[in-house]
């Protein structure tokens, strides 16, 4: 299992203001609550209108014309994110950008082994090394 955030949650009365709950979730609710935002983001952002630079005409591109989705970093975000954009896109491909290869390859391993299986659908590579400017 990956690491992922500690935290916790408290949740007041909207009445008095006085503490309630406090629920110790060691950061799930943050990890699940940050990856669903940025799905619901990218979600609302597709169908984007695309303007070919051949033709004035504009075409309209959706969740299933992506091809490959970019992952930076192989942290808990990752495997949040990919387990909300299987919700929105058919895309299975994933190519992970890290600090190192090492951690990128050990990312895809740790999906490829997960015990979830949504995890082990997809079919994720190390990006390759960015061009130098």
């Amino acid at each position: 299992t990956a690491t992922g955030n500690t935290g916790m949650v408290l949740v007041f009365s909207q009445r008095t203001m006085r503490l309630n709950k406090l629920l110790l979730d060691e950061g799930i609710l943050t990890e699940v609550r940050t990856a669903a935002a940025c799905v619901l983001a990218s979600k609302l952002l597709f169908p984007l209108p695309i303007t070919s630079p051949s033709s004035s005409s504009t075409e309209t591109s959706s969740n299933d014309d992506i091809s490959c989705i970019g992952l930076l970093g192989a942290g808990v975000q990752a495997i949040w994110h990919l387990r909300f954009l299987r919700c929105i896109t058919s895309c299975r491909k994933v190519l992970v950008k890290t600090r190192s290869e090492d951690s990128a390859r050990a990312f895809v391993d740790r999906m490829r082994t997960s015990a979830c299986a949504m995890d082990r659908e997809w079919e994720i590579a190390p990006a390759p090394p960015l061009a130098a400017f």
